[in-house]
């Protein structure tokens, strides 16, 4: 089965890049405190791409870019993420471009494999991003979508 993610809010006071491995139409972004739908090139959703392990990280995952367009448009942090094909589509992520301490993602609700889901991501200056997976095919009320 597939991860299919619709949609993801940026919680964070910094412009948002979303990009795709495996397809480059898949990109898209938000403005701080901004939902958005992923659309993807079907135009409904994105397919997550699957990785197992380091050998494949570079080639299949997803970003979520923070950039402060303000400060000379300096990339603050980046955090990619991925279904594990080896662990039953469980979602994972890493951050700053390196298959490196590899977390599983927190998860707002139960998703199961091919459900609707977005990622609401967050940022504190002390601790850094993070990411939760939330099921449902569009943001709930109060994730910045608007």
């Amino acid at each position: 089965m597939t991860q299919h993610i619709y949609w993801f809010s940026n919680q964070t006071p910094y412009t948002v890049y979303f990009d795709n491995s495996q397809s480059a139409p898949d990109a898209t972004s938000a403005q701080p405190f901004q939902a958005v739908m992923t659309g993807g090139a079907n135009g409904d959703y994105c397919n997550v791409p699957d990785c197992s392990g380091q050998q494949y990280f570079y080639q299949y995952h997803m970003t979520l870019f923070g950039v402060d367009v303000e400060n000379d448009n300096t990339v603050v942090f980046a955090v990619m993420f991925w279904a594990n094909d080896y662990q039953s589509e469980v979602l994972q992520y890493s951050l700053n471009g390196a298959y490196f301490n590899v977390k599983d993602v927190t998860l707002g609700g139960t998703i199961n494999d091919g459900d609707p889901f977005g990622m609401v991501l967050s940022y504190d200056s002390d601790s850094g991003p993070d990411i939760t997976a939330v099921p449902g095919a569009a943001p709930p009320q109060g994730a910045g979508a608007g």
